[in-house]
């Protein structure tokens, strides 16, 4: 369970399948022997940990749209892992949310369609929504100056 700490302490540091991690108390060398002799060595990574990239928090909607929109520079982030689940022996990328091909943004806009096919359905769900959340948060606000409230999320 030691790789689940190292993991967890530096989130993003390590591959999700890095060899290193799996086995942090041994040396690479040791690491990678090991991995030989179970014949398991090509489902692990050997790169070393790197800083995880910085994120980018949009906070525009044009942008946001703009992002969403290009699927070139912009891939379906599942999409690795997913293929790495099952190397050469499946291809993810026909599956509609794992790809990035024309073909999957059709498929999700026709399940979109479907879900939220209905005109009256967002309005009807938005306004449902934002009512009962302001009455359950007035509900249980204890105001402790003007302008102050706190609100215990945990408690139940």
């Amino acid at each position: 369970m030691f790789y689940k700490l190292v993991g967890r302490t530096l989130p993003g540091w390590f591959p999700y399948n890095s060899l290193h991690l799996m086995q942090p108390m041994y040396t690479r060398k040791k690491n990678e022997q090991i991995a030989k002799q179970l014949g398991q060595f090509s489902l692990y990574s050997t790169a070393d940990p790197a800083p995880p990239p910085r994120p980018v928090v949009v906070t525009k909607n044009s942008v946001l749209r703009k992002v969403l929109a290009d699927q070139i520079t912009f891939l379906v982030p599942i999409g690795k892992a997913l293929e790495a689940l099952f190397p050469g022996k499946r291809n993810f990328s026909n599956y509609m949310l794992a790809g990035d091909a024309a073909v999957n943004t059709t498929q999700r806009n026709i399940v979109g369609d479907i879900l939220y096919g209905s005109k009256d359905l967002k309005p009807v769900l938005s306004g449902f929504l934002s009512k009962y959340g302001a009455e359950c948060l007035s509900t249980e606000s204890l105001n402790m100056a003007k302008g102050l409230d706190q609100i215990d999320i945990i408690r139940e």
